[in-house]
């Protein structure tokens, strides 16, 4: 995420994915990564330590007031929350592997591969505490018992500042995206590609130009190569933001121009970009400043990237997202919040699906109900054959920050691929030392599960993992 700043109130650190506030919204991922957990925290309802999650937003073109719940959903939870329904236990699921340092502090998390079986992580790392400056992108393997193999980095430029890495693979290809500031206010989207067990294939480039911010950047394989969206900012923020995407061949280069997807007065935030229906669907949350509006959208595109049809609203939350693909259709998970600063807070997972032609498929459902001062965040699915794992960050909200730490630790349960049944009991697996987990990743291989998370050091992380195995 972006470096350090001065930490105040929440209610306005919330509105900047930086030192203050954030989650992996990211992701950064899996989403989109950014300063992974690099949470604010201070004041919450539990005592002084808590988590808060970052957001973004705004109310021109495809802001808050557009979309809506979309043909085929109404948009509402419908019936009890999952984890309050009757199980149909099939699944012992048991923690093999607490969840253990990996000995990567400071690092900014990225993404986690599956290659031949084996898993790799990407992430930004280096050895100044509390800065991105010394960072370099950096990859390795990672086995289930939790060995960290050799570390490959690239080279960056000296005092460059380095945040918010992502990554996608096309068979054994590895290619990062990250965002870069050398001088001034403006930052690049930089793009590099390796083998996941060997070399660079793609030298590092920059893939954008001009002024402006580049940042929460988002890719996916598309074709032989892939497609990049990001959200671009002007210097300062008084020119509002776009989202953009382009289409990157498999050597690095852009093919085509420049797609604008979406404008706003205010913020924006990109959260994920996946094929889907013979197209893309991007999913992104939003803040109208002016209405103290806040929302998680989607939007469909074609394979150009061109906007087929409005937004359409998730839910009143935002931050990360979490999108698996099921035969015909998407199954999502987000957050939705209720409450406010001034008063009591909740945050909640809620999961639904995406059809054909980005329509919503039936109603949204909460995964839990509402319960005071607590956050349920950073959600993130494993595909588990004919069902799907589900992991979460469950804290305690943050009302006042001024240097702060979250205490979450990550939640799991398995649900049925139909119905969303729960189908084994809720594992806990809590952080390795006082400072809270958040934007989990995982991948599956048979009955073993391999999951990484940020320990978050208010505006530091490092990272850490755990193995979970999963017997039907």
């Amino acid at each position: 995420m972006d470096r350090a700043r001065t930490c105040g109130l929440v209610a306005l650190a919330t509105l900047i994915w930086a030192g203050c506030g954030g989650s992996d919204e990211g992701g950064e991922g899996g989403n989109q990564a950014g300063r992974a957990g690099s949470s604010a925290a201070g004041t919450s309802a539990a005592g002084s330590s808590g988590s808060s999650v970052g957001g973004a937003g705004g109310s021109g073109p495809g802001g808050s007031g557009a979309g809506g719940s979309g043909a085929g959903g109404s948009g509402e939870p419908e019936g009890p929350p999952l984890l309050e329904r009757p199980a149909d236990i099939a699944y012992d699921c048991e923690v093999t592997r607490p969840m253990a340092l990996l000995g990567l502090n400071p690092w900014v998390g990225g993404s986690l591969h599956l290659n031949a079986s084996s898993a790799y992580v990407t992430r930004l790392q280096g050895t100044m505490p509390a800065s991105s400056i010394g960072m370099k992108p950096t990859w390795s393997s990672l086995g289930f018992d939790g060995a960290l193999g050799s570390a490959r980095e690239l080279p960056v430029e000296a005092q460059t500042y380095l945040g918010q890495l992502t990554s996608a693979q096309q068979g054994e290809q590895l290619t990062m995206l990250w965002s870069q500031t050398s001088s001034g206010n403006d930052s690049q989207l930089v793009l590099a590609s390796v083998e996941a067990a060997g070399e660079v294939t793609v030298p590092q480039a920059p893939l954008t130009s001009g002024a402006g911010q580049k940042n929460f950047p988002v890719m996916t394989a598309a074709g032989e190569g892939y497609a990049v969206a990001w959200t671009r900012q002007s210097a300062g923020g008084s020119g509002g933001s776009t989202i953009q995407l382009v289409q990157v061949g498999a050597d690095g280069k852009p093919i085509g121009d420049v797609e604008t997807v979406l404008e706003s007065t205010g913020n924006l935030q990109t959260q994920e970009l996946v094929p889907h229906a013979g197209g893309l669907v991007l999913l992104y949350s939003q803040v109208d400043f002016a209405s103290n509006m806040q929302g998680n959208y989607y939007v469909w595109l074609d394979t150009s990237g061109a906007r087929q049809g409005e937004p359409v609203k998730l839910g009143d939350g935002f931050g990360a997202t979490s999108s698996l693909s099921r035969g015909e259709e998407l199954l999502v998970a987000w957050t939705e919040q209720t409450g406010n600063y001034d008063e009591k807070m909740t945050r909640t997972v809620h999961v639904g699906k995406i059809g054909a032609a980005g329509k919503r498929v039936g109603p949204s459902h909460a995964l839990q109900a509402p319960v005071d001062d607590q956050e349920n965040v950073d959600p993130h699915w494993v595909d588990m054959g004919e069902d799907v794992g589900l992991f979460w960050s469950q804290g305690s909200v943050i009302y006042i920050c001024a240097g702060c730490f979250p205490d979450n630790q990550l939640k799991f349960v398995v649900l049925g691929g139909d119905n969303l049944t729960p189908k084994s009991e809720v594992l806990s697996l809590p952080s390795p030392n006082p400072f809270g987990l958040r934007s989990p990743q995982a991948v599956r291989v048979d009955e073993e599960i391999l999951a990484i998370a940020s320990v978050t050091h208010h505006v530091d992380a490092e990272g850490a993992s755990a193995t979970i195995r999963c017997t039907p």
